[in-house]
């Protein structure tokens, strides 16, 4: 079940994202194990990074890593939305706990897609994504139900973090 969103007005612009390192493969799973605790954790403005090999950009993580971004979208215009990760290795989408896009397993990056129908105003937002070896990337785009509408990045402006929830993941990073 979703967990309550915070007040609207706490909301600052952004989504936490907190980054674990791993020592192996998550497989089907898409959370890290309960006990591990963030090695790096940051707001980021929107899920937009490119392929690259090497430390993935600026967290100090090459391989066999988790990131979980989490908050809010901003919804102004109801009706069917297309979200889609573009990854390497994998990812998820979840809209209000549900998953709209499964993306996961190893592989270079590749695009998969889905629809989800949104009421006007917030609702949760969970990317998940795993980097197993080699190159990492993830991006995360939508198509708004807008005639003529085109695939683009999510708008930063309506990617919201609670605060209170980036601090609590702050005091667990593994500093």
């Amino acid at each position: 079940a979703a967990a309550p969103l915070a007040h609207a007005a706490d909301l600052q612009p952004g989504l936490l994202g907190e980054y674990f390192a791993l020592g192996k493969d998550l497989g089907e799973i898409d959370e890290p194990p309960g006990d591990l605790k963030p090695f790096f954790v940051r707001i980021d403005k929107q899920v937009n990074f490119k392929e690259e090999g090497g430390e993935f950009h600026g967290s100090k993580l090459a391989d066999h890593f988790f990131v979980r971004w989490t908050g809010v979208i901003r919804i102004d215009t109801p009706g069917e939305y297309t979200f889609s990760t573009t990854s390497d290795d994998g990812s998820r989408l979840y809209i209000d706990g549900r998953r709209v896009v499964d993306n996961w397993g190893p592989h270079s990056m590749t695009k998969k897609s889905g629809k989800v129908t949104l009421t006007k105003g917030d609702h949760e937002i969970r990317v998940t994504f795993t980097e197993i070896g080699g190159g990492a990337g993830c991006i995360v785009e939508w198509t708004p139900p807008a005639p003529g509408s085109k695939e683009s990045l999510i708008p930063a402006s309506i990617l919201l973090h609670d605060p209170a929830t980036a601090k609590a993941a702050e005091a667990m990073w593994d500093k």
